[in-house]
């Protein structure tokens, strides 16, 4: 299954389509000529030469010494690129800022703590281009590998794009407390094991699926008013961070916890059937509760990822894996 970044735009492209090539301003221009540069001289042997003025060759003609050209853009040049997919690199490297169109002070902090990263002394609104450069080297890494398909990891250390969307993604037609879209073979999923539970007595319900990357903003930067940055991030995912982005995301919850997320849904029937059946459909509990410093969240009895293969899923939940560590030890 092939899946698209919806609108991407290379942003390396646009940066490079607007990159100029020009003199640093006053107070950097150490390409003109001092007022003093006539008593600038190089004495070797009986020559005595001036490298502000032009060299003579053996054959007569002149060479001039061009001066150093130094390729810097300006901030205001950020205005015309793709300044979300700006903002989320920059959230990849631990600067959390709103990801939209707006260039605004926390902009300006984070593009000043990067250009000291990289060591480039330049006035305050310009940027290097080889700051830029390295700047997306370093968080073109930080991207999900969205060729992995259902095996996909998102988390932590891999976003998604803000623009990033299952294809074939609809509705799923089964119980549950909103209306609930998910990636097109994901909600198949979902429904023949929603259809499996009902004829063996339990009743589970869809409490949530795929989430796009504003929707996700909207729920981290709510909990983070209540308690705070650290606190939030343990237990909602960032933008971009969230598998609920990918379409291969549910939350079951049930009627004995009156339809919530809750961590005693682990003491439920319906959790120990889906710890029993998931598998047999592609599903696995995405973070158990003896693997969170792997997984780096909150233990979530509810969540459950669709990773395709059967198989593969037996096989992650009979050994006590986690995504993270299928892809590091038995993925090639």
């Amino acid at each position: 299954m092939k899946m698209k970044n919806k609108k991407h735009k290379s942003l390396t492209a646009r940066i490079c389509l607007l990159m100029m090539v020009l003199m640093l301003s006053t107070g950097c221009e150490q390409d003109k000529l001092s007022d003093n540069s006539k008593e600038t001289l190089n004495v070797v042997g009986d020559d005595v030469s001036n490298p502000q003025l032009p060299q003579v060759h053996p054959q007569g003609e002149a060479k001039p010494i061009e001066p150093e050209v130094v390729e810097v853009m300006s901030i205001s040049d950020f205005e015309t690129v793709d300044i979300s997919e700006f903002k989320q690199r920059y959230i990849t490297l631990g600067f959390y800022m709103s990801v939209n169109d707006e260039i605004n002070q926390e902009t300006f902090d984070a593009i000043s703590e990067i250009k000291l990263r990289y060591n480039d002394e330049l006035p305050e609104n310009q940027i290097k281009k080889s700051t830029v450069d390295a700047f997306m080297k370093e968080t073109d890494e930080k991207f999900a590998d969205v060729s992995d398909d259902y095996l996909m990891l998102t988390n932590k250390n891999l976003s998604l794009r803000y623009d990033y969307e299952p294809e074939n993604k609809r509705k799923v037609e089964v119980l549950a407390n909103r209306e609930t879209f998910l990636e097109g073979n994901s909600a198949q999923a979902v429904e023949d094991m929603f259809a499996k539970a009902k004829t063996d007595g339990i009743k589970l319900v869809l409490a949530s699926g795929y989430r796009d990357f504003g929707y996700q903003q909207g729920l981290f930067d709510r909990k983070v008013d209540k308690i705070g940055f650290e606190e939030a991030n343990k237990i909602v995912a960032k933008p971009g961070e969230s598998e609920h982005q990918t379409g291969y995301v549910v939350d079951i919850t049930c009627d004995s916890v009156d339809w919530t997320l809750v961590t005693r849904f682990d003491e439920t029937k319906e959790f120990d059937w889906l710890q029993e059946n998931a598998p047999d459909f592609g599903f696995i509990l995405r973070y158990p509760e003896e693997k969170v410093d792997v997984t780096k969240y909150s233990y979530e009895p509810w969540h459950y990822r669709y990773i395709g293969d059967p198989e593969i899923a037996n096989f992650i939940m009979d050994n006590d894996l986690t995504l993270e560590e299928y892809h590091e030890n038995h993925l090639n």
